[in-house]
């Protein structure tokens, strides 16, 4: 992955000879953005400076202070084609203890959602929790759904996402909890697509059902103590998860939208980011 970030540095630092790069760079203490577009980098750093005030806010998490995000925004999906991890990839995200990057097909408005997802995993990893496949990709997607939670903005990722959980089998919570980062699950649109609105789900569940709310804070714990916090996290939640996916099967009494609406969305209070 990293590897894939110095090739497309050197793609925006290189020009035929004689000739200005396509690429700019607009930047503060925060970010860096390249894209073809001044116009376009410029609106994408004030949506990441949106986010990251959002982020701070909320959860207490920042990069450190020396430890800038660089984003690059690439003109056209077939641009950004010869660059992705993995054919699905709507966009991605790689870190190391010096830098963050992220990459997407495009900096407009479209993609506000995978820049959202992408800098999710940019705080998660400033914090230093580690945390397993499943919590890293449902943080995610619920903190996009915060960022873009606006009155009047669009909700369309959440339908999107109510919808597959009505229409289509859910993946066993063992699977889910347990996938590695790299699994081949994640290499097909549709196996990709269930993970992402399963992990959501469980992550909203975690976030926001009156029973596990409050211990919100002891599931971090439980993540951060490793192998067997997690199994004790996996034993806690079975049962629920059970039932709530019970719930939302297609024809069931309760329906999914009933029991997993959009609910008014904000991030609560976590732990602060823990020194390296």
């Amino acid at each position: 992955m990293t590897f894939r970030f110095f090739a497309i540095a050197c793609l925006c630092a290189t020009a035929p000879a004689g000739e200005p790069s396509p690429w700019v760079v607009v930047q503060d203490s925060h970010f860096e953005v390249y894209s073809q577009s001044e116009a376009a980098a410029r609106d994408a750093l004030g949506r990441l400076e949106r986010l990251r005030v959002l982020a701070e806010r909320q959860t207490g998490w920042s990069a450190p202070a020396a430890h800038r995000v660089r984003v690059i925004g690439f003109r056209s999906e077939d641009e950004y084609a010869a660059y992705r991890p993995r054919a699905v990839s709507d966009g991605y995200y790689a870190g190391s203890q010096s830098r963050d990057y992220i990459a997407l097909p495009g900096l407009g408005a479209e993609h506000g959602s995978a820049l959202a997802h992408e800098y999710a995993h940019a705080l998660l990893h400033s914090s230093g929790l580690n945390p397993p496949t499943w919590f890293n990709e449902g943080f995610a997607e619920v903190f996009a759904d915060a960022a873009g939670a606006s009155p009047g903005a669009d909700r369309g990722d959440v339908a999107a996402r109510l919808q597959l959980l009505r229409r289509r089998p859910w993946l066993p919570l063992a699977e889910i909890v347990s996938l590695p980062a790299d699994s081949p699950l994640f290499e097909n649109r549709e196996s990709a697509e269930m993970i992402y609105a399963e992990t959501w789900a469980l992550t909203e569940m975690l976030f926001r059902a009156p029973g596990y709310a409050p211990r919100f804070g002891g599931l971090l714990a439980s993540i951060g103590a490793g192998a067997e916090g997690g199994r004790r996290s996996k034993r806690r939640t079975a049962s629920r998860w059970r039932r709530s996916r019970a719930m939302c099967a297609p024809g069931s009494a309760g329906g999914p939208a009933r029991q997993l609406r959009p609910m008014p969305c904000r991030l609560w209070s976590l732990p602060p980011r823990r020194g390296r």
